[in-house]
């Protein structure tokens, strides 16, 4: 019997997506709010359902067939088709004035966004600008499946199925307050030190904690930095300060207390350099407007 469109559940489509981006049907799980059982039940049903083998099942885990590798792209079609439809019905309710829907992690809507807003302002004076914070998962997420119109996120990777820009960079730095045992060191810290103890990091799904991640697992450690607790980025200065562990935070937020001597950057062999990318799709009603904002910022960094 012939597969029909409405014999594929929307859910496991994104699912299947989500595996081919992540490399992992667990991490996938984690994404969707699965247990890894439940994953996998998803997937052989979209396999029974397709008449296709999705994934080839290994020692180690599993990772997307051959034949698989060639669908996720008509996944991707699948979820365009679909939230066009919703985007025009939006556009018919809302009428002729725009709304655009801006994502943006909390490091770039405190350091970055209000830049880009100011020097955008006149060019969307039409617009009904909305921000939303999200942290850089949430937010490739929301571009991705329509609810926001693009996004400012901060991981290490640029997030697959959406257009992208590179705008900047962060600098993320280990700091320490007065009473650490490194609050005089002068020789980089090593991987092996860094990762032996733990440490104030940003929380599992930001775009800091995958740079931090990334960074370390490019040195060759077989093991990521132990967390001593995952903050935002007010509250991992104060941690900070009182000593007890060191942190990573961004170095324009770490600049005030360096300069009254409550913290002190310390040397890494490590390079945390956060990369700052705006993404979008350029689809919907809002689509002019979200290509006006693209052009405006493209023009302002044409070299970052």
């Amino acid at each position: 019997m012939a597969q029909r469109l409405v014999d594929v559940d929307p859910a496991s489509v994104h699912l299947l997506m989500s595996i081919s981006e992540l490399g992992s049907i667990s991490k996938a799980a984690s994404r969707h709010g699965l247990s890894q059982p439940s994953a996998s039940r998803r997937v052989r049903d979209l396999e029974r359902r397709l008449g296709v083998r999705l994934l080839e099942r290994t020692a180690t885990g599993a990772e997307l067939s051959a034949d698989g590798a060639r669908l996720v792209q008509h996944c991707q079609n699948l979820v365009v088709a679909g939230q066009e439809l919703i985007d025009a019905a939006g556009s018919v309710r809302a009428g002729e004035r725009q709304a655009l829907h801006v994502a943006a992690t909390p490091l770039t809507v405190r350091y970055t966004l209000p830049r880009l807003c100011a020097s955008l302002g006149s060019d969307l004076q039409d617009v009904d600008v909305n921000i939303s914070v999200a942290d850089t998962l949430e937010s490739s997420n929301g571009v991705r499946d329509g609810r926001f119109d693009l996004a400012l996120v901060d991981g290490p990777k640029a997030p697959i199925g959406v257009s992208h820009r590179l705008i900047g960079r962060h600098e993320l730095v280990l700091a320490v307050g007065a009473v650490h045992p490194w609050w005089r060191r002068r020789k980089p810290v090593g991987i092996d030190q860094l990762t032996a103890g733990p440490l104030w990091l940003p929380p599992r799904g930001s775009g800091s904690r995958d740079v931090i991640d990334d960074a370390v697992n490019r040195a060759g450690s077989g093991r990521p930095p132990a967390s001593a607790g995952a903050a935002d980025t007010d509250q991992r200065l104060s941690l900070i300060a009182l000593g007890a562990y060191p942190g990573v935070v961004r170095a324009e937020a770490a600049a005030p207390l360096v300069s009254e001597g409550v913290l002190r950057v310390v040397p890494t062999e490590l390079l945390f350099e956060q990369p700052i990318r705006l993404i979008w799709t350029g689809r919907g009603p809002s689509a002019p407007a979200t290509l006006r904002f693209v052009n405006g910022v493209t023009a302002q960094v044409p070299d970052a």
